[in-house]
């Protein structure tokens, strides 16, 4: 089955998005992607992982991914 999340992070440019990249194809994930608009990037990821792999893989690459709490199963705020 696959979820559907969002994040907050702090990726800030499409650098910052390829060094991420590679961590997050090691994971079963079918469809991600990353908003740089606004003072904090929005990442939305489906995919057969869950929340702590996500965050394991962002902070591989030096960076953060937090839950956005409320959407879809509780996922997105």
């Amino acid at each position: 089955m696959s979820n559907k999340m969002k994040f907050k992070s702090n990726l800030t440019c499409n650098g910052c998005v390829s060094k991420v990249k590679p961590h997050l194809e090691e994971l079963d994930i079918q469809n991600w992607n990353v908003d740089l608009k606004g003072k904090e990037s929005e990442v939305t990821i489906e995919g057969n992982v869950n929340e702590e792999d996500i965050k394991k893989a962002f902070e591989a690459a030096g960076y953060q991914a937090v839950p956005k709490k409320g959407f879809l199963g509780g996922l997105f705020g």
